[in-house]
């Protein structure tokens, strides 16, 4: 989970003004190890500006406070810190520097066609299926999920949405769990999380998915966290021995195979 990344990057490449907000962030940006160490006032003194106008950035940025932000860019940076081999499974590491670019390739390759394999003959096509009826018996579908998942499943909600379905899908954990406070019976929660942080890292909003009457459908390569028992359907992806980000290719696959059988099934129902 690399979201304070995410959340920066995504303000600075896609904000046209070049605001004192944009120099903000990209002043936090080029600081980021200091952040988790920094009060307000001090990340104000860095970036050249006043407090007020982090507190803004930070709301800007879809945190509900700079305390938050602080939080979300120590995980960050625990992201990086001790979680490397989670991005790369171990095969792949070893000693990277002891290893040719050609092997580098090669092992990374075989990881990634481990990984699909796996997803496609653990999930089948029945089980897609559900997951798309599930979808069109809905009122409302809520994506949640760390920024990267949630970029993922875009493709897939804006083909809802140009279907008229209401599709909902915050990166920000303060809406997020307003949302899932919420949330009705007709309503239908798609939770992805590759590694299964979210259950570990978001305690109140995996509490509220539990207890939330809206049918659920947990993508992710955990296996062990009790609230997986709460989900109307499971996909469990990648193999119990590869837990790592590179589940995030059968997360892709997932979506696709969603988005054709959805519309497939639109299709049928017109032909009626």
């Amino acid at each position: 989970m690399r979201n304070g990344y995410y959340q920066l990057l995504n303000y600075i490449n896609m904000t046209d003004t070049h605001d004192v907000f944009y120099y903000a962030a990209l002043n936090i940006l080029d600081h980021l190890e200091e952040i988790p160490n920094s009060s307000i006032v001090q990340v104000a003194d860095l970036c050249y500006a006043s407090t007020a106008t982090i507190s803004r950035l930070c709301r800007r940025l879809n945190y509900p406070s700079f305390n938050a932000f602080k939080q979300d860019i120590a995980l960050t940076l625990a992201d990086f810190d001790s979680g490397e081999k989670m991005h790369y499974p171990g095969e792949v590491m070893g000693e990277l520097s002891k290893q040719s670019v050609t092997q580098l390739k090669e092992e990374y390759f075989q990881e990634i066609i481990k990984s699909l394999k796996y997803t496609y003959a653990h999930i089948r096509a029945q089980d897609i299926q559900e997951v798309v009826e599930l979808i069109d018996q809905s009122s409302r579908v809520i994506f949640l999920g760390f920024n990267f998942t949630q970029m993922v499943s875009n493709q897939f909600q804006g083909t809802l949405a140009h279907d008229h379905k209401k599709v909902l899908g915050y990166t920000n954990e303060a809406s997020q769990i307003e949302l899932l406070k919420e949330t009705q019976a007709d309503d239908l929660i798609i939770l992805t999380t590759i590694t299964g942080n979210y259950f570990y890292r978001k305690p109140e909003a995996t509490a509220l998915i539990v207890k939330s009457p809206a049918k659920k459908v947990f993508i992710t390569q955990e296996t062990k966290h009790p609230s997986l028992q709460a989900a109307t359907k499971y996909l469990h992806i990648s193999s119990d021995e590869n837990v790592s980000y590179i589940g995030k290719y059968s997360v892709l696959m997932i979506f696709e195979m969603l988005e054709l059988f959805y519309t497939r099934l639109q299709e049928e129902k017109r032909k009626k």
